[in-house]
């Protein structure tokens, strides 16, 4: 009994003491009802910041190319339902009837009921903002897919046999590698394309990877290439070749179904030393190598199922071909015997058909009879691997540029590394300090005069589009042919490495040579001095940061006017850099350099190229430059200092380019200043290119930018970023701006949004009707517009006030609005038949009125 009693009262007493709490939690849902709607109030703000900062940085990673990683994603979706619900709670207006009508007493059972869903609402709340501190990242970097545009590309019937051959082998599991082989020329590449593009459609392949090997390998160009297609991050940090082969090998053993092609192969590669390697269990992933030699695709280690002979097409296809290209002579009878006289000279070969047929388009009938003799008397080659039908036809076409200054031109990309993306403003740069266009005055003339001789060389068949904006590439066939020219005829060489620099040096081969490019990504050591007294242009090709300038290098190449560098990592220039007083253009990129100054006595300098170099400091003796015409400091991220009056110094600066320095100080008379001012740029009168980078909108000066700025990349208020939007046009205007502080005309802003093909606008509280308010024109230039983080804004175009429809946007192609949370609608009133008439795309985040 008493065992029972003792029970019962443990019984009783936890029932009582539960029941207590139980009442205790209901009674604080009455009593802390104001403290809990408050409290979600402030947490509901806290979550607002959380997201609006979260979602500020995605849109950032969006812009620079970044993929956002899904929780991210996820997150930024159940915050905007919560802030809706929660929101929704707190403007309830059952919170206006917590009293009972008619007295003062509180409406419990109501309180109770709001208190206990604010609490719980808090509980998810908080719940959401300890998430943010938990994303280990936002974005990653994308996979680069190979886009296969296979341009140009023909289909013979001659070759339709082959390539369905070649397409069962790549379907065969028990196939792992194949080779295509075929003299230069003959259009292995362009086939393998095509491989490389229908595999893909019909899905054999997930992936494939494309990666150019050429005559002298870069093992660590081809991991990075394939390496950047798989996506691996951070793989260029990674020194060691071997520990980059372990890398991808792991990478690559995650594989079902991939296809890696490597083009141009002069000799064997040891694929398992590269990275390149499937297990046995991987069927469905293969390789494929074209070359020149069957005999280096038979050497090889590894075993290559089956090599495909890529033979020379008919007549009839050749001639088929040629008189596509040819174009009206068609139609001409005094053309047509010589028409088939040329095919026949080409030899079934694709490349020459094409070159002289491009060659001879727009040319008279005694020049193509002059052609042909030429053709037919056409001597052999030593080129490895190429047909002399091939040199010959391509001889012709270079012969026929006619224009000196386009045969230079070519001449200059072929001193570049095999299959490079050269980028036209190099080729501008070069052209100038090389003295190419002496008719020529400004920059912007040159620019011109260098995009002309491009767009030449590429109808010629001579020039292709590079991978990327405003880059060019060459065919290595027709490298091969204009470097052998070169060589012979126009003293311009290329050396593979320094052994051989030194041979020629010792036996004084090359001693007339007027153009050098030394090409050894393993360069190790360079002799002490370089011994060429009639050189003018000097390319260094370099990857190695160990690599040390002799002191002495540069005593006998006084009549250098081009020198290009990379790489170069060491306390300060060579002091034999005070001999090089004829140079014109100094190229320095990627390097690591604490003492600039000698720099300041080339007293003849007109390009002065520094991007992406670690830097601390412009010192005062780069302001002697009075005839420098381009500063380039883009993305030196190290660059804290440039001495007051260096950039107000350099007079007839035409490019300024500093969108990474930021230490800019305000003029005062009465204090003498550490670091420049942007006053200074006032009194660069010839200046038309200017990329810069002010965070303080207010310390801008009165006039800073003028009509004279034709050409800009322009970031107020916020940090640049490698923004990616060339193919929009060439001025590009950031504004990041809390509220609008600004008399846009003061500084001179005005000017720049009304020409801006570009506008990236953050901000700008307090303007309602922000197009007509900016821009009363409606931003007309604009083909890309951004607006985001404005609370206030509620039409991106208003046009009520306006007596007659108004137009805005009309070459708009991409808008992207963010956290706009008040915006209903994107356009309000009347607007003209062709506003928004070439819109194309449109992105919207966070704009949950509209």
């Amino acid at each position: 009994m008493e065992c029972l009693l003792a029970i019962g009262t443990s019984v009783l007493e936890k029932v009582a003491n539960y029941t207590v709490v139980a009442i205790g939690r209901q009674l604080g849902y009455i009593f802390y009802y104001k403290s809990n709607v408050d409290n979600l109030n402030n947490q509901t703000q806290e979550l607002g910041v959380r997201k609006n900062r979260l979602g500020n940085r995605v849109e950032e990673a969006r812009r620079n190319g970044e993929e956002i990683e899904g929780d991210v994603q996820d997150w930024l979706k159940e915050v905007e339902q919560i802030a809706e619900k929660t929101n929704s709670f707190l403007e309830d207006e059952r919170h206006t009837k917590t009293r009972c009508s008619g007295c003062s007493f509180p409406n419990i059972v109501l309180r109770h009921k709001l208190s206990r869903k604010a609490k719980k609402m808090i509980q998810t709340v908080e719940s959401e903002i300890q998430k943010t501190e938990k994303f280990e990242s936002i974005s990653s970097h994308p996979i680069l897919q190979w886009s296969i545009e296979n341009k140009g590309y023909e289909t013979f019937e001659s070759r339709k046999e082959i390539f369905k051959e070649i397409f069962e082998a790549l379907k065969d599991p028990n196939v792992n590698m194949i080779g295509v082989y075929g003299m230069g020329g003959i259009g292995k590449t362009m086939l393998a394309k095509e491989v490389a593009r229908q595999t893909m459609e019909e899905k054999i392949f997930n992936e494939t990877i494309f990666a150019s090997v050429s005559q002298t390998p870069n093992i660590e160009k081809i991991q990075q290439e394939v390496a950047e297609k798989l996506g691996l991050q951070k793989f260029d940090e990674i020194k060691s070749i071997s520990v980059r082969a372990v890398r991808l090998r792991l990478r690559l053993r995650q594989e079902k179904r991939i296809l890696i092609i490597l083009d141009d192969v002069w000799e064997e590669l040891n694929l398992f030393d590269v990275g390149i390697y499937f297990e046995d269990d991987q069927k469905g992933c293969k390789i494929m190598l074209t070359s020149r030699s069957v005999d280096v695709l038979q050497n090889f280690t590894n075993v290559i199922a089956k090599n495909f002979p890529i033979e020379v097409v008919s007549f009839d296809e050749a001639r088929s071909l040629f008189k596509r290209t040819v174009g009206d002579k068609v139609g001409n009878p005094s053309f047509h015997s010589l028409i088939d006289e040329m095919v026949t000279e080409c030899a079934g070969l694709p490349l020459a058909i094409r070159t002289v047929a491009y060659a001879l388009k727009d040319k008279g009938l005694s020049t193509w009879k002059d052609a042909l003799l030429q053709l037919k008397r056409s001597t052999s080659t030593n080129i490895e691997g190429m047909s002399e039908k091939v040199y010959s036809s391509i001889k012709l076409s270079f012969d026929l540029l006619g224009s000196e200054e386009a045969k230079t031109l070519l001449l200059l990309c072929c001193l570049h590394e095999e299959d490079a993306n050269i980028y036209i403003e190099n080729l501008m740069g070069y052209s100038v300090g090389w003295g190419l266009f002496p008719d020529v005055d400004t920059l912007e003339e040159t620019r011109d005069r260098v995009h002309s001789l491009v767009d030449k060389l590429k109808g010629k068949c001579l020039l292709l589009e590079g991978e990327y904006h405003g880059t060019i590439k060459v065919h290595d066939v027709i490298r091969d042919v204009s470097i052998s020219i070169a060589s012979k005829d126009r003293r311009m060489n290329i050396v593979t490495n320094v052994a051989k620099l030194e041979e020629h040096m010792n036996k004084r081969v090359l001693k007339d040579s007027i153009a050098i490019s030394l090409i050894d990504h393993h360069l190790d050591r360079l002799p002490s001095r370089l011994e060429f007294p009639q050189l003018e242009l000097f390319f260094m090709f370099n990857v190695s940061r160990s690599l040390l300038i002799p002191d002495h290098f540069f005593e006998e190449t006084k009549e250098l006017r081009a020198l290009y560098l990379s790489y170069v990592y060491q306390g300060s220039l060579p002091s034999s850099f005070y001999f090089l007083q004829s140079l014109q253009t100094l190229s320095l990129r990627n390097c690591k350099l604490r003492d600039i100054a000698i720099i300041g006595e080339l007293k003849n300098l007109k390009i002065l190229d520094l991007s992406d170099s670690d830097i601390e400091q412009l010192p005062k003796q780069i302001g002697q430059l009075r005839g420098l015409r381009v500063l380039n400091l883009s993305w030196c991220y190290g660059l804290k200092v440039i001495q007051p009056h260096v950039i107000s110094s350099l007079v007839n600066l035409e490019e300024l380019s500093l969108e990474t320095f930021t230490e800019w100080e305000v003029e005062r008379s009465d204090t003498e200043r550490s670091n420049a001012s942007l006053t200074e740029l006032k009194n660069l009168s010839q200046l038309t290119t200017l990329q810069l980078c002010v965070l303080d909108a207010n310390i801008l000066p009165r006039d800073l930018f003028t009509e004279n700025i034709k050409r800009y990349q322009v970031f107020i208020g916020g940090r640049s970023y490698r923004y990616g939007y060339e193919r929009y046009g060439s001025r590009f205007l950031h504004l990041d701006l809390p509220k609008s502080i600004l008399s846009y005309d003061h500084a001179g802003l005005d000017i720049l949004i009304k020409r801006s093909e570009v506008v990236h606008l953050a901000g700008f509280e307090g303007l309602h009707n922000i197009v007509y308010e900016l821009q009363n024109e409606g931003f007309s230039q604009v083909k890309n517009f951004l607006l985001k983080n404005n609370a206030q804004i509620r039409y991106i175009v208003d046009t009520t006030d306006k007596i007659q429809p108004c137009s805005a946007f009309e070459n708009l192609d991409t808008l992207i609005l963010g956290t706009l949370v008040n915006l209903e609608e994107i356009c309000y009133g009347e607007l003209s038949a062709d506003s928004f008439g070439k819109l194309r795309q449109t992105f919207v985040r966070n704009c949950d009125s509209l």
